[in-house]
């Protein structure tokens, strides 16, 4: 959690949970179709098949959330009674470095 000098939180980083996958799914759509050229590389028509282009960023996020160290960060809602993931990062680290149990056995609780 980061707060700002009163104390008040400014925004809070967690790794990710199966839970995120939609907010995930809907960060990287916005960010990978528009800005990632790699993107308009591989999906030319992405703005012709939205839900082509959304169903195979879904796969790519929860293949992130299978197998790699995912953390997302959260700021306070404008209520201020909640927060809401704001952007996420993936760490792929050799599992003997890994910091956490990654994968799928972390996501299901085994």
């Amino acid at each position: 959690m980061i707060t700002d000098l009163d104390g008040l939180i400014i925004m809070s980083i967690r790794a990710a949970t199966e839970n995120d996958l939609d907010v995930i799914t809907s960060i990287m759509v916005v960010a990978a179709g528009s800005a990632d050229a790699g993107y308009q590389y591989r999906f030319p028509y992405r703005d012709r098949f939205p839900e082509d282009f959304a169903r195979s960023v879904r796969a790519r996020c929860w293949r992130y959330l299978s197998e790699s160290l995912v953390m997302v960060y959260e700021l306070p809602t404008m209520a201020g009674n909640s927060t809401e993931v704001v952007g996420f990062s993936v760490w792929e680290l050799p599992a003997s470095q890994n910091p956490v149990n990654v994968g799928l056995a972390r996501l299901r609780g085994k």
